[in-house]
């Protein structure tokens, strides 16, 4: 699983999602980041 809590707007975060998902991996995108939801 990979966990976005960034834009996808950016370059690196793209790739590496795009990347995640054509290794088979799950992306959950966060609306915004918060400590509390990236814990629970």
């Amino acid at each position: 699983m990979h966990l976005v809590g960034s834009p996808l707007y950016h370059t690196a975060v793209l790739q590496f999602a795009a990347a995640s998902l054509h290794l088979g991996h799950q992306v959950v995108l966060m609306d915004r980041w918060t400590p509390q939801e990236c814990w629970n």
